[in-house]
């Protein structure tokens, strides 16, 4: 919902709507393809890809899930290096 706003009234409205849902406690649902905004306003995170869930989680627990190429490709994380024996 934030695509197109300058950063300065995009950081605004992502400001408004933590508010809103901090002083409601309403239900928001927000679809978004930027990390920031699940970072700065999600609770739980259902991530889709080519219509199919591939992780319905925490916020904190979704963050954590690197071993999904998909979600890490998205957080714009580094793959994770096996371990060496």
């Amino acid at each position: 919902p934030f695509a197109a706003l300058d950063p300065g009234l995009r950081s605004a409205m992502v400001d408004l709507l933590a508010e809103l849902h901090a002083e409601t406690a309403a239900t928001i649902l927000l679809v978004t393809h930027d990390p920031r905004d699940i970072k700065r306003l999600a609770d739980h995170v259902v991530f889709l890809e080519n219509g199919y869930v591939l992780v319905n989680a925490s916020k904190s627990d979704f963050l954590a899930r690197t071993d999904v190429t998909a979600v890490r490709d998205f957080l714009g994380v580094a793959p994770i290096a096996p371990e060496s024996p």
